[in-house]
């Protein structure tokens, strides 16, 4: 069987979707691990394998598709926890939330509301 594999690593918490050649589609969801990344995608991966009754390896070892994405560098920017560089004529990147789209341009589609959790 073969499977896609998707990984979206966030602050809190690491999603992952697998689906397989007939179109099935599970997910899996586990705490991020900031210390090594991986750790929370095995989570997630443990999620789907146990209900497959297999083994994290072989769910990887039948993947023909990996995709990994990742919220990290844009947290640590919103944290103050590093420095945001970019090339002249790019300094609002972040800003206007161009990252990710389908169409960059697009300014036509509005920007959700960010809210804020906390202190």
């Amino acid at each position: 069987m073969a499977y896609r594999i998707t990984v979206d690593v966030g602050g809190t918490f690491t999603d992952v979707v697998l689906t397989d050649d007939q179109g099935n589609v599970r997910l899996g969801k586990s705490p991020t691990t900031p210390e090594r990344a991986f750790d929370g995608i095995r989570g997630g991966l443990e999620v789907i394998a146990n209900e497959l009754g297999d083994e994290v390896g072989a769910l990887l070892g039948e993947a023909e598709l990996f995709v990994y994405s990742t919220t990290r560098a844009t947290n640590a920017i919103i944290e103050q926890k590093t420095a945001f560089l970019t090339t002249a004529g790019f300094p609002d990147v972040l800003v206007l939330r161009e990252g990710g789209k389908a169409s960059a341009f697009d300014y036509e589609t509005p920007t959700p509301t960010p809210t804020c959790r906390g202190g």
